[in-house]
């Protein structure tokens, strides 16, 4: 094809055959002129080896997704959406698949760190046991009550299990004092529901 004939036409139709093509060899048993191999949710493509399939729920957000994590070695290798979903039928978003990324992050902080340094945000942290963070904080609870600013202390959380974070909520921070709480709902979901109420009356 010249540049003479090239149209917005003659390029749709272009593009459409070489997906056609593209889908024949994929379809047909045959990619980039290497057979394919089994393969599924679960088979590992690595070893060819039986995944272990746990279904469980997304925490990537409020809707709580039906998921199904795979297993190889004792590592999660895959998230997917749980076919056996009646909401979601075993479709799951871009957020909910990159769900591993918080289970291997490689800056995901595993124990207590101390901040040591002179400045705030200068970096400088040392690893402490939990010993040592729960005799810190407990010091600096009781400091803040004995001066009666119990309301300085801030619960400050992500995504928490409910159950967790409702004990702490509904019993810990109103026997100690306070009721300033931070959390992923407050930045998140909590600004929408505000903005509707403004807006029409409810969420």
């Amino acid at each position: 094809m010249t540049t003479s004939q090239l149209s917005r036409r003659n390029l749709f139709w272009a593009g459409l055959g070489r997906a056609g093509s593209f889908a024949s060899r994929v379809f047909g048993g045959r990619l980039g002129g290497d057979p394919l191999v089994q393969a599924g949710r679960d088979v590992s493509p690595r070893t060819g080896g039986e995944l272990k399939a746990i279904p469980s729920a997304c925490w990537q957000c409020v809707t709580r997704d039906s998921i199904i994590g795979y297993v190889e070695d004792g590592r999660l290798v895959k998230i997917e959406g749980n076919p056996e979903s009646g909401r979601t039928r075993g479709k799951l978003c871009a957020r909910g698949q990159a769900g591993m990324n918080q289970s291997y992050n490689p800056d995901r902080i595993l124990y207590p760190m101390k901040h040591v340094g002179e400045e705030r945000g200068d970096g400088k942290y040392k690893r402490i046991s939990w010993d040592e963070a729960l005799d810190e904080l407990t010091a600096r609870l009781k400091k803040l009550r004995d001066a009666g600013t119990p309301e300085k202390f801030m619960f400050h959380y992500g995504r928490m299990k409910a159950s967790s974070s409702e004990i702490i909520k509904k019993y810990f921070l109103p026997a100690y004092g306070t009721g300033t709480i931070g959390n992923h709902t407050a930045i998140c979901e909590g600004a929408k529901w505000v903005g509707q109420e403004l807006t029409w009356g409810k969420h």
